[in-house]
């Protein structure tokens, strides 16, 4: 009966001091498109090391869009195995555009879950039959996103 009173109050405590998953918010600083994860968290050269920096944190995250045009020469923007959750925020759909490629998406959510917010996503190619902005496989919700 000892064993179960310790048992019971090592699992309480463990249950009340196990901190809450956290989520980051990633704020974008240059209109480049840069590969890799962000030098200075929360701090981000480019949307595309915001999302990469995001895929390694625990809980859901924001990457914040500040107005501009973003060109993505380095192919879509890829939000993929990450149940937590992603959201990118422009600063308004009239505002923040983000540009594709003549081969590539514009933004690709795959087994993911994502929320597209006040931005634009313009051009962009996709395989036949596919839409330029792919969402498959996940969970995506697009509030004031023009595509």
């Amino acid at each position: 009966m000892l064993w179960n009173g310790v048992l019971a109050t090592t699992i309480a405590t463990l249950l009340a001091t196990a901190a809450p998953a956290a989520a980051d918010t990633f704020t974008v600083t240059s209109p480049e498109d840069v590969s890799g994860t962000c030098a200075q968290p929360p701090a981000c050269a480019s949307i595309r090391q915001a999302i990469n920096s995001a895929h390694q944190t625990n809980g859901p995250d924001t990457v914040n869009i500040p107005a501009g045009e973003y060109h993505l020469a380095l192919g879509a923007l890829l939000i993929a195995n990450d149940a937590s959750g992603i959201s990118l925020v422009g600063a308004s759909a009239r505002t923040t555009i983000l540009y594709g490629t003549s081969s590539s998406r514009v933004i690709e959510i795959d087994t993911a879950s994502a929320t597209i917010a006040h931005l634009t996503a313009r051009l962009g190619t996709a395989t036949a039959g596919d839409s330029p902005y792919a969402f498959s496989a996940g969970t995506s919700a697009h509030t004031r996103a023009t595509c």
